[in-house]
């Protein structure tokens, strides 16, 4: 089958590094593209355009375009645009229209499908009508999507609820789509069926994976290290993180922080607790270092405060494959299939966190780590990209050929 993959985020690389970078987008576009080029070799044309904030807040007023060709013989090229909000989205939009319609009518006649990274970079709707006009299928990946769940400023709440309403009427023209959650399948698509599709570990990560033994230094090592690593928000539980240190008096816990966004308030609370080391935006060499060193890694997003229903973080899968013990909040489908590989927070106030520290820290390190090892080797048996998107490809195969007409909810792709 022949696939044109249009995505938002490229890959992780010094050029493409600026305030908008979010390294988890990008390493699932990374991998994503990987793993249909390991599957469908020279039959995948990929596209993506850039993340950057919107000029003049941002010194770049264009956007250029580059080729990437990578060592695996993956091309991956880059939409050019004007950086200016509503005008930069315009341009990828016009650009993904023609290189839709172009790629379509080349392959007129051959088994064929788009595949698409979520709704908003290109904007959706220009991919959907050259595919429409060319009677080709275009499947969503859809990891992203409902609106954002911070306050960007009155234009960007306008285009954000825009957009909500128009995702809402591409569902319903699409023949199928692959989904993180099963919410966003019953929401959006509740006419339409989709491919459960909850992230995987693309090259990036795999290569990174470290030996799990310890050495006899750490093996003795009498604290406890959390560690808590991405995009330092309120939602992903920064400040439930600090306030839990806060009310935790064991010397011999140590809590890690590592990642971007942090607010100044955030920075100095840290700083004011010695057990608490902040070590700011690592580079991925350097994260896997840390994980190395961690006990528990711990993946939070605050699902009592906000309707997390439709999210299923890639970092779960990443800190899974660490083979390091776990600590989660339950979102999505987190505790009805990863329970076993995990520990699931229910309490989150700080002191729920405070208490389960405590009780995880209370477990030999050798108990840690053998839970952490099992978890490593379930996702490297099922969860990598190149697997995940053999899957796809499966279930593409049926969108294409019509198996699936008339069939609405998740549909069961067997790996």
């Amino acid at each position: 089958m022949r696939i044109l993959f249009l995505s938002g985020p490229v890959f992780e690389d010094k050029r493409f590094v600026n305030p908008a970078f979010v390294r988890s987008g990008n390493l699932a576009v990374g991998g994503i593209a990987e793993g249909l080029h390991a599957v469908v070799g020279a039959d995948l044309t990929c596209w993506t355009s850039q993340s950057m904030p919107s000029w003049p807040r941002y010194k770049q007023l264009f956007i250029r375009y580059y080729k990437l060709c990578f060592p695996s013989g993956l091309v991956v090229r880059t939409m050019p645009a004007v950086n200016i909000i509503m005008v930069r989205e315009f341009c990828r939009g016009f650009i993904s229209f023609w290189i839709t319609l172009f790629w379509c009518l080349r392959n007129i006649g051959k088994e064929r499908c788009v595949v698409t990274y979520n709704f908003y970079t290109p904007p959706f709707g220009f991919p959907l009508l050259a595919a429409r006009l060319t009677h080709t299928p275009i499947v969503p990946i859809v990891f992203d999507i409902g609106l954002p769940l911070t306050d960007h400023g009155g234009l960007r709440n306008w285009i954000y609820a825009r957009a909500e309403k128009s995702i809402h009427k591409y569902c319903r023209k699409v023949r199928g789509a692959c989904v993180i959650t099963k919410h966003i399948q019953e929401t959006y698509l509740a006419d339409r069926h989709a491919m459960l599709l909850d992230g995987g570990l693309g090259p990036e990560i795999l290569r990174r994976l470290f030996q799990l033994e310890r050495s006899e230094t750490e093996s003795c090592r009498k604290e406890t290290v959390f560690v808590l690593a991405g995009r330092l928000v309120h939602y992903n539980g920064i400040d439930l993180a600090i306030e839990a240190m806060k009310r935790n008096k064991n010397p011999d816990i140590r809590l890690v922080v590592a990642g971007n966004a942090a607010s100044d308030s955030a920075i100095s609370e840290m700083a004011k607790d010695s057990r608490i080391d902040y070590r700011g935006l690592l580079n991925l060499d350097e994260l896997f270092a840390l994980y190395r060193e961690a006990d528990v890694i711990m993946n939070i997003r605050l699902t009592k405060e906000m309707d997390t229903r439709n999210w299923f973080p890639s970092k779960f899968i990443e800190a899974l494959a660490t083979g390091r013990l776990v600590l989660s909040t339950n979102m999505g489908h987190m505790k009805s299939v990863y329970s076993d590989y995990c520990t699931v927070l229910e309490d989150e106030t700080p002191e729920g966190l405070s208490a389960k520290m405590d009780e995880l820290a209370a477990v030999s390190r050798a108990e840690r780590d053998a839970k952490g090892a099992q978890s490593r080797d379930f996702m490297i048996a099922g969860h990598t990209w190149e697997q995940q998107m053999k899957r796809m490809m499966r279930y593409c195969h049926g969108v294409y050929s019509g198996e699936y007409v008339g069939r609405t909810g998740l549909i069961e792709v067997e790996d």
